[in-house]
């Protein structure tokens, strides 16, 4: 979609502006969006960090999974198409006998965010703090999350991304185990599949 093209091309260019950290410095992570006097985007660094404390900031804020794969480093956009689909047939039995080819976790509504806050700062002049927000209306929960990103953006941005991200941690109630034979080593985490169980195909992550 529109939207993820545009989320990627911002991760990309905050990525690249990471090789050239500088304690103190703001990141510009510009992108021309049709509009030319669209606000700049910028990540704040304020002391020496990790690379991998700077990736998992953006990769949370843009909606992105880091995955090593053949000795190389790829970032992926979620909300990619499934391109394998797995029945429980093709599972690797356990190594019990009694026990099953897969595990299904669905987790609590009480375990999860009625709503999600995130701090960022405007992309303006005067950098003011502002707090966008996410809900989910009809849920049996009233837990509130917050989350705070030293990056400049504009609000309508950082609100879209907050709400990517509550619909996330939805959809990701539900988890499941199970082991893969050595034909699928190919996979990697972070790609996508079909689940074909009971009928019902259902899309997967793979997180390991």
């Amino acid at each position: 979609s529109q939207f993820e093209s545009e989320d990627l091309a911002g991760a990309r260019t905050t990525l690249k502006q990471l090789l050239r950290i500088t304690p103190g410095l703001t990141l510009n992570a510009y992108r021309a969006m049709g509009n030319p006097h669209s606000a700049m985007r910028r990540r704040v660094i304020s002391a020496l960090e990790a690379p991998p404390a700077s990736i998992s900031t953006l990769a949370r804020h843009f909606g992105f999974d880091a995955v090593e794969s053949e000795g190389r480093i790829k970032f992926l956009m979620r909300g990619r198409i499934a391109g394998l689909t797995i029945t429980p047939d093709s599972m690797v039995a356990p190594a019990s006998a009694q026990g099953d080819v897969m595990e299904l976790t669905r987790a609590q509504e009480t375990e999860l965010p009625q709503a999600l806050k995130w701090q960022v700062a405007r992309a303006d002049e005067d950098y003011d703090a502002a707090l966008v927000e996410a809900r989910r209306i009809t849920v049996d929960t009233t837990r509130i999350a917050s989350e705070s990103f030293p990056m400049a953006i504009p609000p309508e941005e950082a609100e879209r991304r907050c709400r990517r991200a509550l619909m996330e941690a939805w959809v990701g109630r539900e988890s499941a185990a199970f082991r893969l034979p050595p034909s699928r080593l190919a996979l990697d985490p972070c790609d996508v599949i079909l689940l074909d169980h009971d009928g019902r195909l259902t899309e997967v992550r793979l997180v390991s």
